[in-house]
């Protein structure tokens, strides 16, 4: 992935950049080193997981907007929370979700190339940690393909929760996916936080110095 030209734009062809979007020439050497590490552990050319649940960690589940209307399957698997990131496109309320006794929210985000999704990290990660810490808790996080926008939130909840870095969070949750983050600027969005949160991996060996030639 080209991080300095995530939409893959010609040379002098401008586009206008909202304040969430990240600019890759301001990440510093650690972190455009795990920027491309991210990209390239999400790179996918399969497209055969938009209609799983999938389980990326314990009592925390993933899927898109269609699987999350599927009430059956919901009860199946005991879900008792549902986080919808995408209620314009998904439009369910609690009231869908209240025969079954399942306790609902919705978070308005948005999926676009200069949206910064981790501006809803912290009213996502207190529903996600008072669903997970009742007795029999288990919470589903969906956006319309559940890919970018619960992706990247259930994927920052793994790092923090289980002191997880990022790029192994990501390679977790995507075994599960198949297709996970493929928003370039929510990747950087991740890249900051995990920097920000000390989960973004090893810094680089300093480079070694070539020794004289004595001759």
């Amino acid at each position: 992935a080209n991080l300095d030209n995530p939409l893959g734009h010609g040379n002098g062809r401008s586009t206008p950049r909202g304040p969430g979007y990240h600019d890759p020439s301001t990440l510093n050497e650690d972190e455009r080193r795990i920027a491309t590490e991210l990209s390239t552990a999400l790179a996918t050319t399969t497209y055969e997981i938009r209609d799983k649940l999938s389980e990326v960690m314990p009592g925390l589940f993933l899927s898109n907007g269609q699987i999350a209307q599927d009430l059956a399957l919901l009860r199946a698997q005991r879900i008792s929370h549902v986080l919808n990131m995408a209620p314009i496109e998904v439009p369910t309320t609690a009231e869908f979700y209240a025969e079954e006794k399942m306790d609902f929210k919705a978070i308005v985000a948005k999926d676009e190339f200069d949206y910064d999704v981790m501006q809803h990290w912290p009213e996502a990660r207190a529903y996600l940690d008072a669903a997970l810490n009742e007795q029999n808790g288990r919470v589903l996080i969906h956006c319309q393909a559940g890919i970018n926008r619960s992706g990247a939130i259930a994927v920052a909840y793994m790092m923090v929760t289980r002191r997880r870095l990022l790029v192994d969070a990501a390679k977790s949750a995507k075994r599960k996916r198949y297709q996970l983050i493929t928003n370039l600027n929510f990747q950087l969005s991740l890249v900051k936080f995990a920097s920000a949160e000390g989960l973004l991996g090893k810094p680089a060996l300093p480079r070694r110095m070539s020794s004289p030639n004595p001759y």
